[in-house]
């Protein structure tokens, strides 16, 4: 019965179609709260880049102090090629303001229509079954959910290494000249939007291309050179113009990569801990298990390869993948691919011994799984609104004058709720985490007594109020002076004020 539902075409593309159509839907849902409920640092990081672009681009809202603050904050080193800040900016100009739901809406049907290559993929490297259980896991999954809606280039990043991957397999199977050009281009736009993609296409793209022709014809086929060039070409040209003849890039590779916690067992805790808040220990178990329903060898070592070069990512970025939970967002489309193999090959095994009343019970029971989740994940974007926040900070940054020399503060956020809504550069006080970032990179830092950093210093704010708390001295020398303002959520402190001056 199982084999017949899925062979009734009309039924099955429906049920991809309310699949995909479901997941657009929760993705819209409070499409207009500003973004701070998921990395609000770097989401709001790429705003200001965007808003930078958009003062100078026609039918511009902003004019005077606003434009000229707008574009000096835009002046933040990059790694990746502002691509989306770029686009978004142009529909600021479309929609006559910079409304940052309109980058929401472009990460959204990013990440929506990597599901739908990867959706093609799952269907030549398993079948209809596996490429349906694949697709709902990689649109429901609650942590991708709230990743697809960020502003920055990981959502774009993902979609275009599923079709990267469905590139390479379509070549695999036709290495034909559309196909070589194709999976070039994927796979360099990957790379390009954000560099470590090159960890998730490395693998697969060696492995397709030893394979497909073999080592000795592979080195001559001008289809293989091709598909090299074109995908290490656009990112080799970004790198030679950003630190050899520009040179924004020259800084911002620092601080990356960190050795000395290979051999710390708390990193390896921290990094499971985040794969498990984000895709899931279970998920990744069954993912990791279709390694070993693959058949064909050529099938097995591309996945394989997938894994590898999690891994090898994972290491090079040790701090960032066991601190910032957004840099589990690749391993997504990895485990979907899994987890898709897995039903595959259960439902090859088992699917003529199914009855109506089983094929119901898992509709029923799959029906109800993603109901649950669209439901709480509505509640969790519904529990969180932001629309104070813009009101609040651009008051705050005019009644402090706008004045950076004159504002420190410790943040959650590093300021930058501040910077974008109230124009206001703050100094940032550092963290204990920025402090041990710094330790291991073997940066040496002279650390000067509070009063003294503070000298010049109008106003302080806090936010990040456990932080505060880790810092005894600091609080001790706060609690000093009166209190500017406070809120839900923050605190000034008036330097000017101190508490024995009435």
């Amino acid at each position: 019965m199982l084999i017949k539902f899925l062979n009734q075409k009309k039924i099955y593309i429906l049920c991809v179609f309310l699949v995909i159509l479901a997941g657009l839907s929760i993705r819209f849902f409070d499409l207009t709260n500003p973004p701070l409920d998921f990395n609000p640092v770097r989401q709001i990081h790429s705003a200001i880049i965007a808003r930078g672009f958009y003062v100078f681009l026609p039918n511009s809202s902003l004019t005077g102090f606003e434009r000229d603050k707008a574009w000096s904050f835009s002046s933040e080193l990059w790694i990746e090629p502002p691509i989306l800040e770029y686009i978004t900016a142009w529909s600021y100009a479309a929609a006559g303001d910079a409304y940052l739901w309109i980058a929401r809406i472009y990460s959204i049907l990013f990440w929506t229509l990597g599901g739908v290559a990867l959706f093609f993929l799952m269907k030549s490297l398993s079948g209809k079954a596996g490429a349906l259980a694949g697709l709902i896991f990689y649109l429901f999954l609650p942590f991708g959910i709230f990743a697809s809606r960020a502003f920055q280039p990981d959502p774009l990043m993902v979609a275009s290494l599923c079709f990267a991957y469905w590139m390479l397999e379509r070549w695999s199977k036709n290495p034909s000249w559309k196909n070589a050009v194709l999976s070039g281009v994927f796979c360099g736009f990957a790379i390009l939007v954000k560099q470590v993609a090159v960890f998730f296409v490395a693998g697969p793209l060696v492995v397709v291309l030893l394979q497909v022709p073999g080592f000795k014809k592979g080195l001559r086929s001008l289809k293989v050179w091709a598909i090299g060039l074109i995908t290490i070409l656009p990112t080799l040209i970004y790198n030679i113009y950003g630190v050899f003849i520009d040179g924004f890039l020259k800084m911002q590779y620092s601080l990356r990569f960190f050795p000395e916690l290979f051999s710390d067992p708390l990193f390896y805790y921290r990094w499971a801990s985040k794969i498990n808040q984000t895709v899931g220990w279970v998920p990744l178990m069954i993912a990791l298990a279709g390694i070993v329903f693959l058949v064909d060898r050529h099938r097995r070592w591309w996945f394989a390869s997938l894994f590898i070069g999690y891994f090898a990512y994972g290491l090079v970025f040790a701090y960032h993948i066991s601190t910032h939970d957004y840099y589990q967002e690749p391993l997504i489309p990895l485990v979907a691919i899994g987890i898709g193999l897995i039903v595959e090959a259960v439902y090859q095994q088992t699917g003529s011994l199914k009855n109506l009343f089983s094929l119901a019970a898992i509709g029923v029971l799959t029906t109800a799984g993603c109901l649950y989740t669209l439901w709480s994940v509505r509640n969790d974007l519904n529990r969180s609104d932001y629309r104070d926040q813009p009101a609040l900070w651009r008051r705050l940054g005019r009644e402090m004058h706008y004045g950076e020399p004159a504002v420190a503060g410790l943040f959650d956020d590093y300021g930058v709720r501040l910077m974008y809504w109230g124009y206001t550069m703050p100094m940032v006080w550092e963290s204990a985490g920025d402090i041990k970032m710094r330790e291991l990179s073997g940066r040496q830092q002279v650390m000067d007594d509070i009063q003294t950093k503070l000298e010049g210093k109008r106003f302080f704010i806090v936010t990040d109020f456990n932080e505060l708390q880790n810092q005894s001295e600091l609080e001790e020398v706060l609690n000093r002076y009166h209190i500017y303002e406070q809120g839900s959520g923050y605190k000034i402190y008036d330097l000017s004020w101190p508490l024995d001056n009435p």
